[in-house]
């Protein structure tokens, strides 16, 4: 008696309780989309002009040039920062990813030049050239924490961590 009707009924509650969540997860994915730390933005440090150029990907178009130090050679992103090496300055100036406002300029070793977040985005390293150091930044705190003596003359390294790890660590 009814276990049929039961079957379809709880079976049907079911579906629906899915279509409600994979509603919901798709409404606050695109909330997400929408907010500074849905990486959708390219980045250019441009040596000559002393700025950053940041271009909006989908629209293919250049938002803005922002001022940072002495030529600029690369750019790394944590979190909802940016962090430019300057090589003239011996600095790495520290931009608000979201308004593009400065933030605040960090004493590095000479000739900074290589950059780039770690798999958790938590720590910021730089190659100095100049000073023949790898240096740490800890994103949470923007403060130089470790210099650690290297080979003569670094400028760059690769990738922290797999792909995977780097999109879970951005989102």
């Amino acid at each position: 008696d009814g276990l049929l009707a039961n079957l379809l009924a709880f079976n049907v509650g079911v579906e629906i309780g899915q279509l409600l969540a994979l509603s919901a997860i798709l409404i606050v994915m695109g909330f997400w989309r929408r907010t500074g730390s849905f990486l959708r933005h390219a980045y250019t440090a441009n040596v000559a002009a002393n700025t950053v150029t940041v271009i909006d990907l989908k629209s293919r178009t250049r938002l803005s040039d922002v001022p940072v130090g002495l030529r600029p050679y690369a750019v790394a992103r944590a979190a909802n920062l940016l962090f430019v090496t300057n090589q003239h300055d011996e600095s790495v100036s520290v931009i608000d990813a979201v308004t593009l406002q400065p933030v605040k300029t960090l004493r590095v070793g000479g000739f900074p030049e290589g950059i780039e977040a770690d798999a958790t985005g938590s720590t910021i390293w730089v190659a100095c050239w100049d000073a023949n150091t790898l240096e740490k930044i800890d994103v949470a705190t923007l403060a130089v924490t470790a210099r650690i003596p290297v080979g003569e003359g670094p400028r760059a390294f690769g990738k922290f961590g797999d792909i995977k790890q780097r999109q879970r660590a951005a989102g």
